[in-house]
């Protein structure tokens, strides 16, 4: 991976190669709507990778994600970075995620991680890691 490079992450080479797409790949800009569900496609034709940043001075209380077309192997990576407000997660109850609790919260002013890679067809069918880092 070369010349790639999120605004969010110059000069953090270490989580920018965790999240980069492979070369020729692209990310997904995720617009953020308070209250609202993002939708995680994983549609195998759409970047795997998403990005939601939440500007500056915005007054944001909710975040929350469901998926679309799923699969076995199909898999999803959003970072998520919060710039100055504390939301609500609101995360589909079936998904498992590996080495923490299902996620409630989120603090700024860190970056998060949501990686997910689906097993099967629905929600219940969805394994995810969910890791915060703070620069």
């Amino acid at each position: 991976m070369t010349n790639f490079k999120a605004p969010w992450f110059m000069g953090h080479d270490a989580l920018q190669s965790v999240v980069a797409p492979p070369p020729g790949g692209s990310i997904e800009e995720l617009p953020w709507v308070d209250g609202s569900l993002n939708v995680l496609d994983f549609d195998p034709s759409l970047p795997w990778v998403k990005q939601l940043v939440m500007g500056l001075n915005s007054v944001f209380g909710s975040l929350g994600f469901t998926t679309a077309n799923l699969a076995p192997g199909r898999r999803v990576t959003c970072l998520v970075y919060l710039q100055d407000a504390s939301v609500n997660l609101t995360l589909p109850g079936q998904w498992t995620f590996v080495g923490v609790p299902t996620p409630t919260t989120a603090d700024p002013p860190f970056h998060f991680l949501l990686s997910l890679i689906s097993f099967g067809t629905t929600d219940a069918d969805v394994v995810g890691t969910w890791v915060q880092a703070s620069f």
